[in-house]
């Protein structure tokens, strides 16, 4: 017996059916391995660079450990030095001021006796020195004062 107009109308849509429900089954599992190999080369790549960064970080952190004392030491060091430095300079200017009151009640040129010249070369030469430790004196007390 020959299969009839309606039977065979049916076979062809439970094919059609069965052939769309693959090819959907097809399409989800094609896109899911997709999303899978996107996720997989992204934590390979992220893998790579965490692995660099995290070798970078510990090698700072060894030479700052190495750092880190004499940090600390040259920060008391400069603490020390502006405060004998300010000192020093204080007393120079005091002692050449009066020994200008001094030559001028005497009558006497001060600007040509040379400890007076060399101690306004060397109250110069301390300040500028002074300059440089106070503008870098606090950043080196803040490294001094990491904790590792």
């Amino acid at each position: 017996m020959k299969p009839t107009q309606e039977q065979i109308l049916s076979a062809l849509n439970k094919l059609i059916k069965e052939s769309k429900t693959e090819l959907k089954t097809e399409k989800v599992e094609l896109s899911m391995n997709q999303d899978l190999k996107i996720s997989v080369n992204s934590l390979d790549s992220n893998s790579e660079i965490l692995t660099s960064v995290s070798g970078d970080i510990v090698k700072i952190i060894s030479q700052m450990s190495s750092i880190l004392p004499k940090a600390q030491d040259k920060a008391k060091l400069g603490k020390s030095m502006i405060k004998a430095t300010e000192s020093k300079i204080d007393l120079a200017q005091k002692t050449v001021k009066e020994a200008e009151a001094l030559g001028k009640e005497l009558g006497i040129d001060t600007s040509k006796i040379p400890s007076i010249v060399e101690i306004e070369k060397l109250i110069k030469s301390n300040t500028k020195g002074l300059k440089t430790i106070l503008r870098y004196q606090d950043a080196l007390d803040k490294i001094a004062s990491i904790k590792i």
